[in-house]
């Protein structure tokens, strides 16, 4: 974890729990595993403080035109840390696309600029048709059903015990804004996943590959393009062969909300 984020309402910086040992360190376990164990979460772990910030575009009267950035407590982090090497590599590797490179280790936007590059290189050298929707989701993460997440991750194979936890996270989660020295009255957040927790863009990423699955499924979309994996990869005289070469759907490229779906035809897209 990040030194220089800034702390909750508890004022306790990241630097402090990295100093724990000995004693104070037993203490901090203990506090982790009873929450673990018991399933119940401290709302000061849970809760989040939200200050909003200038995008410097637009009319500062306007809500839109600022950002809301939310303080969450040290604490509750390295919880969710511990929670996100699990789901990591007990769910998320095994149900995530390959088209999917948003908040995944070593992938990151350009290898969908590469994908998307080659789709229309290979195309026009194969004599295929595409055409491409570029799809940006407004205020994705916040209007994530959790009901559906909480099945998703069920379906996906997540233990109970595990989908407990991440909704100690969210359920009964409340807010407050932090402005000009002056805090608002708490308020429920009960929809989307948690806003500045590392878990958040994981859950998303799972939640929207389900979304999409199941909103192309009687679409007639995707490209097939050949290829052959014995160092002619796209040779055209190569790819006439029946033999070694491959044949592959391409759907979608996908970086995390930012989605580009691709089909022969204009209308395939607008169905």
């Amino acid at each position: 974890m990040s030194a220089g984020k800034a702390p909750s309402k508890d004022r306790i910086p990241t630097k402090v729990y990295k100093a724990l040992n000995g004693k104070a360190l037993q203490a901090f376990h203990v506090v982790l595993t009873s929450i673990w164990e018991e399933e119940d979460m401290p709302p000061e772990l849970r809760d989040a403080s939200i200050i909003a910030l200038y995008k410097n575009k637009g009319t500062r009267a306007a809500c839109d035109n600022y950002r809301g950035i939310s303080l969450l407590s040290t604490a509750g982090k390295i919880l969710a840390h511990v929670i996100l090497n699990r789901l990591l590599s007990s769910v998320s590797k095994q149900n995530l696309p390959e088209s999917q490179c948003g908040f995944r280790p070593d992938r990151s936007t350009i290898d969908m600029v590469f994908t998307v590059r080659q789709m229309q290189e290979k195309c026009l050298e194969q004599n295929l048709s595409l055409y491409i929707v570029f799809i940006d989701l407004t205020k994705a993460l916040d209007t994530v059903n959790r009901d559906a997440l909480w099945v998703i991750l069920s379906k996906l194979g997540c233990p109970v015990k595990f989908v407990k936890l991440i909704q100690l996270f969210h359920v009964d989660m409340t807010g407050e804004v932090l402005y000009g020295g002056e805090t608002s009255d708490r308020f429920n957040i009960s929809n989307g996943v948690k806003q500045g927790c590392v878990l958040a863009p994981v859950l998303f990423n799972l939640y929207f590959t389900q979304v999409l699955r199941h909103a192309v499924m009687d679409l007639d979309l995707g490209i097939y393009i050949k290829y052959r994996l014995d160092g002619s990869l796209f040779d055209l005289r190569c790819l006439t062969a029946k033999t070694k070469t491959t044949e592959r759907l391409i759907l979608e490229a996908l970086f995390a909300d930012d989605c580009a779906l691709m089909a022969y035809q204009e209308n395939h897209l607008q169905t």
